[in-house]
């Protein structure tokens, strides 16, 4: 007879590897997950013939079915709502009992905290001291497992720059001082293996659960530099620095709480007291420089990623990176609905297994010390930071430039700091003001051109100040407390181009007070990439009295909805015969996804190992190799090979990949019934070697940013959640509220002629591409594109503005540059330069001193560079003829 096992909430980061191990084992069972939503259960689970999903929820007793189950497992769901903490535990803890009374259950399986056996001086764990005494005798057989600080909490170390010196923080002090910490896949088999045994001893029984050893700060930071290859100084957050942390991200109401919680924890508390193994007491098997590792490596593709331009690439790949990693903090503040929803799919794994490892984790997941380079940014004055030898300062600014907007309702007339860098190495008397836009990242993102790239090289040929200006709501530029819909009201590009006038107007640079740098007595140029090209030309046309001249590199003027075109460059621009063979099998996949063969269907998602996906988010995985022909550069530093890989495997005769060989009689089948007769021989291997390309992806991503995440977690653009929590690392969710609201850049199949064939699914339609638009901030309108059209679109023209793009930019086709326009002659005042080749912004690259390179920067890349420098600097002696011609009319 079958054994029924129930877990709830399932969607919990314990519940879902529990479950994963239970459905992994040979045991004879029934696996149930309860949940407030079914819909929302991981395809991958419900296909299991060994699974179901049931819908419940712990706050209400009446919601919660028990009924046939053999075991459960319960792991408590934390609040922060400002309500009675202890009431809210024993009110669920009591209806799960009263469930329980109702069933045969014969065994339960509580995760809870160490030291949650005492009533008082443990914070947040005296919660699951609730919950324990209540459910300790609800059945005949329950057993009570402790466990001690998460591995995975440590996360945070991988998440945030290192600054200068490189610093990581932790709060486990002294720095000698050590615990025993315990990984998620070890609490999953402790569960499932109780789950799965008869208890044989007394009930209740407590068990505590450790990881092999123990570890101090010092252990933590000499892993981390083994792993990284960083040294790096050690930090220690206590006392007013950390419930000054705690502040940033929590309600007041938790503070206290929180604070307990960690001084129990240190030498002397009653959780400290725990520390020491005994008879009761399991040690798992995985420690922390395994965990590290597997953190390392997800530092590393997060690093790889963010070598392609987020902002305007691909929006579904920034949601399934950027969002995961950041949305940390969301949980943080998250009600009653974190309870089971299955969207707790960030990278981190802690907080939701429980009361102590799920708030405690949580928070300290987040945690960094003073003097590390990575900080929650309060909306006061902040002293200013460095990065490496450029230093970062702040100007206040207006939060909300145009009261006469409704559109911005509720006013503000308050102020923030909007971060900026700047470098006067090069500067002489006279000379200009250059500031380089950073667009939708962090400032910090563009430094590298300013240290060696083109605004070192214009700022040390003209005499000028080179400076890099953050874009407000990003980095930690934000003028609202968090990222709540109601609070994105202000990020528009209107308002930060305000913050940019209002910047040049009014800045007084540290060291440089003396000489008046401000628009009304100095020359400003204004230069960006990508949307932040955009953001330059649109400057300068609309504060021309504040910017002499503005430099457009791949600038996207042109706001556009279902911008198909993106794939027009792969399509013109591949090697060999890859967008050929791309279209075609695109095709195929197309008539078995859209097809009434749900076998059929079901052995292509087998096939490319993404069983368990829908059907669009299925056909828009699969189409990331096309998608990466942006990631090209001339910088080998930044050259990504992934489009090179994809391009060959699907171009060549011969079999690539040896594990997709047994897949030749499926892809014979698929081809014969979907494609051209003559083309079957001709696409077999190459549709093989894709299967391989896919494949190596998706296992990389599984050791990498998607380790531990069901498929769904890891690809769906249904599971992309930003953070609505202030991070200076992350920009998914502001960018997206952008595209949402004003700029639209939904790279489609659909839109694709119907006489031509996409290189991406037809399934990728604006419907799909939109979800995060009303899943996030609930918007169902189209983006007001026409707010951004209307300075001029593919049409832009205006005096010294100069527009500077790529021959085989996927993003050429938002520009002035875009194919099937009138052609323009480039002039002194409208420089019109397209690089032979070039892909995104590629002029505004530069080599670092130190490298050793032979023919870099590429000759047509050199020779724009140097006619920008040549146009800005006849730019600037137009301005001094100007300003002698004022003078002299005085």
């Amino acid at each position: 007879m079958s054994t029924i096992i129930t877990v709830l909430p399932a969607s919990t980061k314990v519940g879902k590897e529990t479950i994963r191990i239970v459905l992994a084992s040979s045991a004879n069972f029934t696996i149930r997950g309860i949940y407030r939503d079914t819909s929302k259960a991981p395809d991958e689970y419900t296909s299991h013939p060994n699974f179901s999903s049931v819908k419940g929820d712990v706050a209400s007793e009446e919601s919660l079915d028990f009924s046939n189950s053999d075991a459960v497992l319960y792991v408590p769901p934390p609040t922060y709502e400002n309500i009675d903490q202890s009431e809210w535990a024993k009110q669920t803890a009591n209806n799960v009992k009263g469930a329980l009374k109702k069933s045969a259950v014969k065994r339960l399986v509580v995760l809870s905290g160490l030291g949650s056996q005492n009533d008082h001086g443990i914070g947040f764990v005296r919660l699951n001291h609730h919950t324990d005494k209540i459910l300790k005798d609800s059945v005949p057989e329950v057993t009570i497992l402790q466990s001690t600080h998460f591995q995975e909490e440590f996360e945070y170390m991988f998440q945030m720059p290192l600054g200068d010196p490189p610093t990581i923080s932790s709060w486990i002090a002294p720095r000698d001082f050590k615990i025993p910490t315990v990984s998620l896949k070890d609490v999953g088999e402790v569960c499932a293996k109780n789950l799965l045994s008869k208890l044989g001893t007394p009930s209740p029984r407590v068990l505590k659960i450790f990881g092999p050893r123990t570890y101090s700060s010092i252990d933590l930071r000499d892993i981390f530099e083994e792993i990284t290859a960083n040294k790096v100084e050690l930090g220690l957050a206590q006392g007013e620095d950390l419930k000054a942390f705690f502040r940033q991200i929590l309600p007041e109401h938790c503070i206290a709480d929180f604070m307990e919680m960690i001084e129990s924890s240190l030498p002397g508390g009653l959780i400290a007291k725990e520390y020491e193994a005994d008879e009761n007491t399991v040690t798992g098997k995985v420690d922390m420089l395994e965990v590290f590792r597997e953190l390392g490596n997800k530092r590393d593709s997060r690093l790889s990623a963010a070598r392609t331009e987020y902002g305007l690439n691909r929006l579904m790949t920034f949601w399934k990176v950027a969002g995961r990693i950041a949305k940390l903090y969301e949980k943080l503040k998250a009600p009653r609905d974190f309870i089971s929803s299955t969207r707790q799919q960030h990278i981190s794994p802690s907080p939701e297994s429980m009361w102590f490892a799920g708030c405690a984790s949580a928070a300290l997941l987040a945690l960094t010390a003073r003097g590390s380079a990575y900080s929650i940014p309060a909306l006061s004055a902040r002293a200013d930071s460095d990065s490496g030898s450029i230093k970062a300062h702040n100007i206040s600014v207006p939060v909300d430039h145009f009261h006469n907007e409704t559109k911005y309702e509720p006013h503000s007339d308050k102020k923030f700091p909007l971060r900026y860098w700047f470098d006067a190495q090069h500067y002489r008397e006279g000379g200009p003001v250059i500031i380089l836009a950073s667009g939708e990242t962090s400032g910090e993102d563009r430094i590298p051109f300013l240290e060696h790239g083109i605004l070192k090289m214009l700022a040390n040929a003209t005499g000028g100040v080179g400076v890099i200006l953050e874009h407000r709501y990003y980095g930690t530029s934000f003028p609202v407390p968090d990222l709540k819909t109601k609070n994105l009201r202000f990020l528009s590009t209107e308002q930060a181009l305000a913050d940019t006038a209002y910047f040049a107007e009014n800045v007084k640079f540290p060291g440089l007070e003396k000489h008046n740098l401000t628009a009304s007595n100095t020359p400003y140029i204004i230069y960006g990439g990508s949307y932040a090209g955009a953001f330059a030309a649109f400057a300068r046309k609309i504060y021309p009295d504040v910017f002499w001249g503005g430099i457009s590199s791949s600038g996207v003027t042109e706001a556009i909805i279902d911008y198909w075109k993106y794939f027009e460059a792969a399509r013109l621009f591949a090697p060999g015969d890859c967008a050929k063979v791309t279209q075609k099998l695109t095709q195929v996949v197309d008539k078995i996804l859209t097809g009434s063969d749900k076998e059929e269907k079901k052995q292509l998602k087998i096939a490319f190992g993404l069983l368990g996906l829908r059907d669009d988010d299925f056909a828009s995985t699969i189409s990331r190799g096309i998608q990466g022909l942006q990631g090209n550069n001339w910088d080998p530093a930044q050259d990504s090979p992934d489009f090179g890989i994809y391009c060959g495997s699907v171009s060549s005769d011969a079999l690539l990949y040896a594990s997709t060989r047994p897949l030749t009689p499926y892809v014979k089948k698929w081809l014969s019934a979907h494609a051209n007769k003559n083309d079957v021989k001709y696409l077999t291997n190459r549709f093989l070697n894709y299967i391989g390309y896919m494949r190596s992806n998706v296992e990389s991503d599984k050791q990498g940013g998607c380790q531990g995440q069901t498929l769904n977690e890891c690809y769906s653009i249904r599971e992309m959640y930003g953070s609505t929590s202030l991070n200076p690392s992350s920009s998914g969710r502001q960018w997206t509220y952008q595209t949402c609201t004003q700029w639209g850049y939904w790279q489609t199949g659909s839109g694709v002629p119907k006489n031509q064939l996409p290189l991406v699914s037809r399934l990728v339609d604006v419907e799909y591409s939109t979800i995060p638009c009303r899943e996030q901030f609930n918007i169902t309108a189209e983006p007001d594109v026409e707010s951004i059209n209307k300075l001029g679109g593919w049409n832009f023209s205006y005096p010294r503005v100069a527009f500077i793009d790529g021959e085989y930019d996927p993003w050429r086709a938002a520009t002035p540059h875009a194919i099937g326009l009138a052609p323009r002659k480039s002039t002194a005042s409208e420089p019109f330069i397209l690089i032979p080749y070039g892909v995104h912004h590629w002029d505004e690259n530069g080599l670092d001193p130190d490298a050793t390179e032979i023919g870099l920067p590429p000759p047509a890349v050199a020779k724009a560079q140097q006619d920008i420098v040549d146009f800005t600097k006849a730019w600037l002696e137009e301005y001094e003829k100007e300003k002698a011609k004022r003078a002299n009319d005085l």
